[in-house]
């Protein structure tokens, strides 16, 4: 599942290249088939809801990528699930912006 999920990194890339226009319907699934490993109908869905969503469909991979980065150097060293969840109610409850976060990584 952790390979799988890094494969909807591709769907970024096809956002990409629809919302620049450098990619067309037909470019953008052949990249979900064969770099997504997306079936055609699911490749056809990503495509459609790319359209729709715009941009909004990185918050998927690239933001959960972020958060768990994020609360992974807040209790750097230490597993124990409440401090993680606590790290999280941290984050829920706080008017943050990505690049805060990006702050906290580096």
């Amino acid at each position: 599942l952790a390979i799988k999920g890094q494969l909807n990194f591709a769907g970024n890339e096809v956002g990409r290249g629809i919302l620049n226009h450098t990619m067309d319907s037909a470019t953008a699934m052949h990249w979900l088939m064969n770099y997504g490993l997306m079936n055609e109908g699911t490749a056809a869905k990503r495509v459609r809801f790319t359209k729709v969503n715009r941009s909004y469909i990185i918050n998927y991979n690239y933001g959960m990528e972020l958060i768990k980065n994020y609360i992974n150097t807040k209790v750097a060293g230490d597993d124990a699930p409440g401090k993680r969840w606590g790290a999280f109610g941290e984050l829920l409850s706080s008017p943050v912006l990505p690049a805060d976060l990006l702050k906290v990584i580096k």
